[in-house]
């Protein structure tokens, strides 16, 4: 609720009935027309739910929640905290790609790779930079992996909550480090829906969370990178 208010609904947990919609959920997928999304953007909106004594409370009971742009990071985080408890410091947590550095390996740091996004999904993976990270949660979001092609037209898995439609930016790859993995997680979701401007723009605006970024993002067929200060020089592009 906290990244929904502060990304101005860029991040939301009630899209899951738009999900199923596209196909990219538990349900089966619906034939969608703009009437469709309209119905069913209805009842999507973080603004609509809310928690009293540990009750979810639903302004419309058709509003479905969907954790799993924050899932794997919260996994990451708990397995994090799981491990200082049993005093160990220095480890590397990942799952799903999310991950979390703690401490350090064998006196140095660790290093982790951010993968080049895909054009196609037959394109063999290969990695595009390498990060060194400390004591800091790593999360990658992006298009690239998960889509379809229906008539000509690509429908991919991240969905603008405010136009109910899949998110359409030149933001290709969003990589965010943060102290959390979910934090990380949530943002890394919030910055593909919002665009490379407003998620510049955002990362100003904000310094308090200290975030850090860095983006792959296209510019009139040319694929092109952005870091944030805070990981300059601690990133190492590879093509």
């Amino acid at each position: 609720m906290e990244v929904s208010k502060l990304s101005g609904g860029s991040f939301d947990v009630t899209v899951a009935a738009l999900v199923n919609a596209y196909g990219f959920g538990p349900a089966k997928k619906m034939k969608l027309d703009s009437a469709v999304v309209d119905s069913l953007k209805a009842f999507t909106g973080y603004s609509k739910i809310s928690l009293h004594n540990n009750t979810l409370v639903k302004q419309n009971s058709n509003t479905q929640l969907d954790f799993n742009a924050i899932a794997q990071g919260y996994t990451v985080d708990v397995l994090c905290d799981f491990f200082k408890s049993q005093r160990i410091d220095n480890c590397l947590v990942e799952l799903g790609g999310e991950l979390k550095a703690s401490g350090t390996k064998y006196d140095s740091l660790w290093k982790v790779g951010i993968d080049q996004p895909l054009e196609t999904q037959e394109e063999e993976r290969q990695l595009k930079a390498v990060v060194t990270l400390q004591d800091k949660a790593l999360c990658t979001s992006g298009n690239y992996r998960k889509y379809y092609v229906e008539n000509g037209k690509k429908f991919a898995h991240i969905i603008d909550p405010k136009t109910g439609w899949p998110a359409k930016q030149s933001i290709l790859s969003s990589t965010v480090v943060a102290t959390h993995a979910s934090t990380a997680d949530a943002f890394a979701t919030a910055f593909m829906v919002m665009g490379l401007d407003a998620a510049k723009q955002f990362l100003r605006a904000h310094p308090q969370l200290n975030l850090d970024v860095y983006f792959v993002y296209d510019e009139n067929g040319t694929w092109k990178t952005f870091t944030s200060k805070g990981l300059e020089g601690m990133v190492k592009q590879l093509n």
